[in-house]
């Protein structure tokens, strides 16, 4: 992706136009499907009952990723805490660590941390190991063996939903098995 609004359009399913006039400007627009206030999403309410009242913690700088991730996780019924920092993420755990069921981190993070020494730092300090998923754009090989060496599964962005329903039900299920995509080295 070129920018964060077409990965975000890309991730939701929408389609982003741009109108250019040299020397006047561009507008831009994105294009969503009407969705009808008393209908839930599409797999909103199957997804909703497997949710099951969990709480997953996103942890992405990037405001707009966040937020759409936010949106999306919290149409299938679970709760969600976000946080754009490990210091904040930190300070969401440390009020009430049995909240968390599940962390969702983006690899690269501001001020040279990365999603893998963020979420280590959530696991001490909430004392016990968190199901993590590592979403990242940064597939190089050094990011992999960090990521699959600390034996969390990892989705390439853009993440689809249909990819990332299914590996974060996965992780709090671990009756079922996760996505060749999440697992592979």
């Amino acid at each position: 992706c070129a920018d964060a609004t077409g990965c975000l359009a890309n991730i939701l399913g929408h389609e982003v136009f741009v109108h250019s006039i040299r020397g006047k400007g561009s507008a831009f627009s994105v294009e969503l499907d009407p969705v009808p206030l008393e209908a839930p999403a599409d797999g909103a309410a199957d997804a909703a009952g497997e949710a099951g009242g969990k709480t997953i913690l996103v942890l992405d700088d990037d405001h707009r990723i966040r937020k759409a991730m936010v949106r999306l996780l919290e149409s299938w019924g679970y709760r969600v805490l976000a946080a754009e920092d490990r210091a904040s993420a930190c300070q969401l755990a440390s009020v009430a660590p049995e909240r968390i069921d599940l962390v969702i981190a983006d690899y690269r993070l501001a001020c040279d941390c990365n999603g893998v020494e963020a979420v280590r730092d959530l696991q001490r300090l909430v004392g016990r190991p968190l199901p993590v998923l590592i979403v990242t754009a940064d597939f190089g090989p050094e990011e992999m063996q960090m990521v699959f060496g600390a034996d969390f599964p990892a989705l390439r962005k853009p993440v689809s939903p249909s990819a990332l329903q299914a590996v974060v039900a996965g992780l709090l299920d671990e009756s079922r098995p996760l996505p060749v995509e999440a697992t592979a080295g």
